[in-house]
């Protein structure tokens, strides 16, 4: 009963993890959207022969630093894209490894199977003899 109490448990969070990321995606997505806008602003007024020359270094620099947040948050979703292969690479080894532990379970088990069918033909051998169709 505990096992399955666990299982949901574990889907609901996995759940939770997925509408999270995929709030984080869509959010982040607007958000290169807004930045690059601002950066094509800063651009266009930094070039612009009516801004002047005062006003022109500050939007070169505003342009600068808004190309550098932007490469922040590239950096940042690469980096939960990272965590996520991550983890289902962790789940995929875990049952790997439960795989390959009841595996030599299973061997056993009809290892000691063969034997005991062994024991009640009687050590006929059942070895496809017509006398025992």
């Amino acid at each position: 009963m505990q096992v399955v109490m666990a299982e949901d448990e574990g889907r609901e969070e996995s759940e939770v993890k997925k509408s999270i990321n995929a709030w984080r995606q869509s959010e982040r997505k607007i958000m290169i959207e807004t930045v690059q806008d601002l950066i094509q602003t800063s651009h266009k007024y930094a070039k612009s022969q009516y801004t002047p020359n005062a006003q022109r270094v500050r939007w070169t620099k505003l342009a600068g630093q808004l190309i550098w947040y932007k490469d922040q948050i590239l950096k940042n979703f690469s980096l939960e894209a990272m965590t996520v292969q991550l983890e289902a690479l962790q789940k995929r080894m875990v049952e790997s490894e439960e795989q390959r532990a009841s595996e030599p379970l299973r061997e056993l088990s009809d290892n000691s199977l063969s034997q005991t069918r062994g024991e009640e033909d009687g050590g006929r051998g059942g070895g496809g003899e017509c006398g025992d169709l």
